[in-house]
């Protein structure tokens, strides 16, 4: 199977090569046959050193496409003085050489970028026991999961994803969880209080607790079931119209539903927003008039008391962290944005107006 996966990786990095080259030289007879033949054997070698199309591995191990892009150039020197007369070699080494050149600059930048997160990152998150537990544990977890799933050993999940060891896999980790930790950390400063105010008014409430009666229902059933559940949910909640009590209904019910006692359950509790709201909008002794549909079925909740509201005070960096988790979430740029920001005051600066520009189009698409 990996002499068949093999072969097709090298004949798509040959055909997006030899496309490059055709699309100056166009089809003719000899040349063709000498530019097919070269990069068929050029991406050959290059995937037998490591190379790997993954677009993790331009982040992850940059050094390794680099060497790649600089045995392709040598390649082509090769194919150059074997294949071609010299009007030919001068068109098929122009060409060759403009592609590889492209790579070879978008390597460059992801190197520099590589390196210089690792160095300003490990400076201000040094290595620790904790943090090398953490990032074992999250490989042990990526290996296991494409083991079950994918049928694919440790060996051939490095591979297809681009690592060629698995120290290189591990300081990825390390590096993403560094550039995870700074994000965050950048955007919980640019939390405003004004910010923190608004989330304080409009979001957080005092403790509250509750029970209720669930009547489950798999949210892949059919509708005929999840009807059945709903009017279930509807009949209990009659038999508390007519005076019986919560406690009464339950018994009555027992072999039909689940019972639970949540206790008291915080503003950001971990439940589902639908039960959260009605727990919210109830007020105490109160019970749930319509059946509230999460996805583990119909729920009619009662409402039992309420605590005080937190003192802002008291919760002000929690609320900080819970805003910036949802910027975060809801703006897949902020991450890149934070990145630039942390290089900008790292004093990054690229001499080379060629890099320059590289690194301002990979930016511009984040801002």
């Amino acid at each position: 199977m990996m002499g068949v996966e093999l072969f097709v990786q090298v004949f798509l990095d040959s055909a997006l090569l030899s496309a490059c080259v055709f699309g100056t030289l166009g089809w003719q007879g000899r040349l063709r046959n000498c530019v097919l033949a070269g990069n068929f054997v050029i991406c050959l070698l290059s995937r037998l050193t490591g190379y790997s199309t993954n677009p993790v591995a331009y982040v992850v191990v940059p050094l390794d496409n680099f060497v790649y892009v600089l045995f392709l150039l040598l390649a082509v020197l090769l194919l150059n003085s074997v294949c071609f007369d010299s009007g030919e070699a001068h068109i098929f080494w122009g060409t060759t050489m403009q592609f590889a050149l492209f790579l070879l600059l978008r390597e460059v930048c992801f190197v520099v970028l590589g390196l210089l997160d690792t160095k300003i990152l490990t400076d201000k998150y040094p290595d620790t026991d904790e943090m090398d537990d953490e990032v074992t544990s999250q490989a042990e977890n990526y290996y296991k999961a494409y083991e079950q799933y994918y049928k694919m050993s440790k060996e051939d999940f490095l591979k297809q994803n681009g690592f060629n060891t698995e120290k290189k896999f591990l300081e990825y980790l390390k590096l993403n969880n560094r550039r995870t930790k700074y994000v965050k950390e950048y955007t919980e400063n640019e939390v405003t209080d004004k910010e923190i105010n608004k989330y304080y008014e409009d979001k957080v409430y005092g403790d509250i607790n509750t029970k209720h009666m669930l009547v489950k229902v798999d949210s892949s059933a059919s509708d005929d079931d999840k009807k059945e559940a709903e009017n279930l949910a509807k009949e209990i909640i009659s038999k508390l119209d007519e005076g019986k009590t919560f406690d009464e209904v339950k018994e009555e019910y027992k072999d039909k539903i689940t019972y639970e006692e949540l206790g008291y359950k915080s503003y950001n509790a971990a439940l589902e927003e639908a039960y959260k709201n009605e727990m919210k909008n109830l007020k105490d002794g109160e019970y749930s008039k319509e059946p509230v549909k999460t996805s583990y079925g119909y729920h009619i909740v009662y409402r039992i008391d309420q605590k005080e509201k937190p003192a802002l005070e008291d919760i002000k960096d929690q609320i900080k962290e819970e805003i910036a988790d949802e910027k975060i979430s809801n703006d897949k740029n902020l991450y890149y944005v934070a990145l630039d920001k942390m290089r900008e005051n790292a004093n990054l600066k690229f001499e080379d107006t060629v890099l320059k520009e590289k690194y301002d189009n990979y930016m511009s698409q984040y801002k």
